[in-house]
């Protein structure tokens, strides 16, 4: 998770730019603006914006079994470096 002036997509462009690492992001829209759940309830941006913030500044690193240690320790000292130099754009 982000820190809220921290941009999701341009972290994840340094991330994959810079360091060749692949991220993601958990699924967008949120629950509530899923055509189904604005159809049947009539749900619209801005009515849960805790969920919409967060879901917002939510990155997903690679992770899965086949990682190696160092593998993961790159994706971290990557990450640590982008998220350095971000903070000190602010």
């Amino acid at each position: 998770l982000l820190e809220k002036k921290q941009s999701r997509q341009t972290v994840s462009q340094r991330l994959r730019e810079e360091f060749g690492i692949q991220c993601g992001s958990i699924y967008w829209p949120p629950c509530h603006l899923q055509p189904f759940y604005q159809d049947r309830f009539g749900y619209t941006f801005g009515d849960f914006p805790v969920a919409e913030n967060i879901l917002d500044r939510i990155i997903c690193l690679p992770i899965h079994p086949q990682l190696t240690v160092e593998e993961i320790f790159y994706v971290k000292q990557a990450l640590q470096q982008v998220l350095k130099t971000e903070s000190e754009m602010l």
